[in-house]
């Protein structure tokens, strides 16, 4: 230091951004696809499965997958960069909570649609 200030560099929040939005647009979507299930009768169940199952996996992955690319321990991240932890914790809470949520959907959907009589195509012929 030779009695000289250090030069700080510029504050750049690209990260603090697109994790804000990728959460603001997770959010919405998890909001819209959890009012589809609930609204629509004939509901695919293998896409809406396979959809939980990836948001339950990113959410499980989505910690060590940041760690594993930029190389940083994540005590260090939530040490010296408590809002780019605290986003990516956020990101991780909606994923696992779209996945259970679509689980839930899912699984009272079945249960709803196996006590109804079961409904035909074609209308009672009149006699």
């Amino acid at each position: 230091m030779n009695g000289e200030n250090p030069e700080l560099s510029k504050m750049n929040h690209t990260t603090q951004w697109v994790l804000l939005s990728a959460a603001v647009l997770l959010v919405v979507g998890s909001i819209f696809s959890c009012v589809g299930i609930i609204r629509n009768k004939m509901i695919s169940y293998q896409i809406w499965l396979s959809v939980g199952v990836l948001s339950a996996i990113l959410g499980i992955g989505l910690i060590p997958l940041f760690v594993y690319s930029s190389q940083i321990p994540w005590k260090s991240v939530s040490l010296f960069t408590p809002d780019i932890a605290f986003l990516m914790q956020s990101l991780v809470g909606i994923f696992t909570a779209h996945s259970l949520i679509t689980f839930i959907l899912l699984a009272s959907k079945r249960r709803f649609r196996r006590n109804r009589p079961p409904m035909s195509v074609f209308p009672p012929p009149v006699e």
